[in-house]
């Protein structure tokens, strides 16, 4: 067909007679009338698969047209179904966009105008593209399949190496307990905690060394929560032999946050780097007794989950 400045690249899509129908009905009624019921048995069925292209018309991969639709959730859930044959598939997945950006949206095909048919339109891995999402979060990636969590990622910085789509997520994400207790409940265990970036440092490591963004009671209930989960985290260091305790006193000079300071010792904690002769952790926490920093949160944390049977 001809096209002229109203010419949508959907209407271009549906108008080539070289395109499945099944890809033209996911675009044309299925997604915008949101027939989850009719997706899932047309997945069930092969006639979608998450692959599915068409050269004239990348945009219209299914993976791409889950990912532009409006609402998150239903994304999420979209992806589930396409990929509930094998989950394992989404850490090789593209999405197809056009100029696409680390923390840019896919383009809705419904908008997608004629006037950008000459941008080039590249695969990008589904799994880099959502590490750039500040909307999806752990809890999300571990309902799709827990072992998405420790996929190694390209980071944005291409110089450094690649880390896990957790960590890739911690740095862009605020995280809070109940988004733990749900990745807990998803994956039966607690498991995810041992997770390492290239340091060799784990999420509470991270959490607990975190001296530049100062302390709140949501940090210290994530910390906590950890610890009941792997107390092991109190000292396990990273890889050149740090403990938490060693880089937390090391990152604050000497000026330890004394609430964290305090919950790693309570938990066992070893100061084995020698960060200055006259420091002693013990005699500054003892020091600034009464001072009000030393004051664990008094919330009540959720027991672990039960082992999954």
């Amino acid at each position: 067909m001809g096209y002229n400045n109203t010419t949508t690249s959907r209407d271009l899509a549906l108008a080539d007679a070289g395109v499945p129908q099944a890809l033209k009905d996911l675009l044309s009624r299925i997604i915008p009338e949101k027939r989850f019921d009719e997706f899932k048995s047309l997945v069930a069925s092969g006639a979608i698969t998450p692959d599915m292209t068409h050269p004239a018309h990348l945009l219209l991969s299914p993976v791409s047209q889950v990912m532009s639709m409006a609402d998150k959730g239903d994304q999420m859930n979209w992806l589930k179904a396409l990929f509930a044959e094998d989950p394992a598939a989404l850490a090789t997945a593209q999405i197809y966009a056009a100029g696409i950006q680390w923390s840019t949206p896919v383009i809705a095909i419904d908008n997608y105008s004629n006037r950008y048919r000459d941008y080039p339109v590249e695969a990008v891995p589904l799994l880099r593209y959502i590490a750039g999402r500040n909307d999806i979060l752990v809890d999300d990636i571990a309902q799709l399949d827990p072992a998405l969590l420790s996929v190694k990622v390209k980071n944005r910085d291409e110089a450094q190496p690649d880390q896990a789509l957790l960590h890739h997520i911690f740095e862009t994400r605020e995280m809070k307990v109940p988004a733990l207790d749900r990745v807990e409940a998803f994956t039966g265990n607690a498991d995810f905690l041992a997770i390492k970036n290239p340091r060799g440092e784990t999420l509470f490591f991270r959490i607990a060394t975190d001296s530049a963004n100062g302390e709140n009671a949501d940090k210290l209930d994530i910390a906590s929560w950890m610890l009941q989960r792997r107390p092991q985290s109190a000292n396990e260091a990273d890889r050149f032999g740090w403990t938490p305790l060693d880089r937390l006193v090391s990152r604050a000079r000497g000026a330890v946050d004394t609430s964290m300071g305090r919950l790693l010792l309570a938990h066992g904690a070893k100061l084995d780097k020698q960060i200055s002769p006259g420091f002693n952790l013990k005699a500054q926490l003892q020091e600034n007794e009464g001072l009000g920093l030393d004051k664990f949160p008094s919330r009540k944390l959720s027991p672990p989950a039960a082992p999954s049977v």
